[in-house]
């Protein structure tokens, strides 16, 4: 089967860049903004993320990307 070239299947792995600082939940999950191949999406991250920080996606769930700031790290 060829690989997607277009949808959010082909997000993971990218770059994204935090458009405002993530706040943290009860559930000590942080959640923000990114903009993301020229498009602003809600994410989520485990780690704080400060806005203007480059991220990285792990996977997107819905309408959400997961990000952290390691590569390796969901």
């Amino acid at each position: 089967r060829r690989q997607p070239v277009v949808g959010r299947e082909t997000l993971p792995g990218h770059s994204a860049r935090a458009v405002d600082t993530f706040s943290v939940d009860a559930d000590g999950h942080y959640h923000g903004h990114v903009v993301l191949s020229g498009e602003r999406w809600q994410a989520l991250s485990t780690v704080p993320i400060a806005a203007g920080a480059e991220v990285h996606v792990h996977y997107v769930d819905g309408l959400t990307a997961h990000v952290s700031t390691d590569a390796e790290t969901p």
